[in-house]
């Protein structure tokens, strides 16, 4: 009865979330989704590079060989925009395969997810398929979770509604800025524009009609002087320079993209000078150590303790190779130590100056 209660609950929660999402979009709200932006993808692309590039102890097994370069990518790319990932463990010819879930659901009474089952589906180029399977075949690192729903990862800059919210609608009317027709506006008299000179006599074809034959994007529209004779007087040639119309987006607008987006990577762990073009290097190293060292080290944890459990070994990312940016912090810890008193191979493994 539980299982039939849980399986009710999980479609109408699936039917809530999927109703809520057309009236969002039939709203406008769809036009604030921040996984549409340019700083949720840089900080998606910085994880998933780390993980790609990390070391995974011990060195590949029958069962560690399963997790390649590219599912590790996948892991930290999804882990920032989804707040989990699920990948479903076979054993195929003796080894472990990772099979990317592209949907699933979960059903289950309690926080325990060991009675836990998933619907699983995977998509090949010409169809799907659906499967029910254990949580002990199912790998879920979830970065955060809310104790109301922990079957369900919750992505770091969902918990930054109000900010993430602001730079997703800060895009999108940026976007229809750009949008905005361009060209150029000419005001001119009307018998230049039409070829009828001053007097009635016709001078050949007007000017509207020879420039339109040049396919350059440039309307012609009467001008405010159109009523004023062209013979004698002091018009100035001013009063008939063409003028640029077309995208103008307001400072504010752009303040307000630049100030969300700074909010949406914090919101990820990403520190902002790692994205600036304008970040000297000093910056930029304090950034990255600040980064590798604590939340890419805290996501790197939440997937290592997914992996241990579940494929039965204790298996760690050795992120070493990415400590360029701290190598002169490293270098100066460790002549401390040696001039402390230790010896140098202790002092090279505490400081991490030797990284294999």
């Amino acid at each position: 009865m539980d299982e039939v209660r849980a399986s009710v609950e999980a479609r109408e929660g699936y039917t809530d979330s999927i109703t809520a999402a057309f009236a969002s979009a039939a709203e406008g709200a769809g036009g604030r989704n921040p996984l549409r932006t340019a700083a949720l993808e840089a900080a998606a692309c910085l994880y998933a590079a780390c993980f790609a590039a990390a070391r995974v102890t011990p060195p590949p097994s029958r069962r560690t060989a399963a997790l390649t370069a590219p599912v590790r990518a996948l892991m930290g790319r999804r882990l920032v925009r989804q707040g989990e990932d699920v990948h479903r463990i076979v054993v195929r010819g003796g080894r472990v395969r990772l099979l990317p879930a592209g949907y699933w659901t979960v059903q289950g009474s309690g926080a325990d997810e060991r009675g836990w089952r998933y619907q699983v589906t995977e998509y090949g180029p010409s169809g799907s398929d659906a499967v029910w399977v254990p949580s002990s075949e199912v790998l879920h690192p979830r970065l955060t979770v809310d104790g109301s729903r922990p079957w369900q990862g919750v992505p770091p800059w969902s918990w930054a509604g109000d900010d993430s919210a602001l730079l997703g609608g800060a895009v999108a009317a940026l976007s229809r800025e750009m949008g905005a027709s361009a060209g150029y506006v000419v005001p001119l008299p009307h018998a230049l524009m039409t070829g009828q000179a001053v007097g009635g006599r016709s001078d050949g074809p007007g000017i509207r009609e020879q420039m339109q034959r040049l396919g350059g994007r440039t309307l012609f529209a009467p001008s405010a002087k159109s009523h004023e004779s062209l013979e004698g007087g002091s018009r100035s040639i001013s009063d008939w320079e063409q003028r640029r119309l077309g995208a103008h987006p307001p400072e504010t607008l752009l303040r307000t993209r630049d100030d969300a987006s700074a909010a949406v990577l914090a919101a990820c762990g990403v520190p902002a000078a790692l994205v600036d073009p304008g970040a000297d290097g000093t910056s930029q190293r304090e950034a990255w150590r600040r980064f590798a060292m604590g939340p890419l080290a805290a996501a790197a944890a939440v997937v290592e303790a997914e992996l241990s459990v579940k494929l039965n070994e204790t298996i760690e990312f050795d992120f070493r190779g990415l400590w360029a940016h701290d190598l002169q912090g490293r270098a100066s810890a460790f002549q401390r130590l040696v001039a402390g008193g230790m010896g140098i191979p202790e002092a090279a493994a505490a400081s991490g100056v030797l990284v294999e």
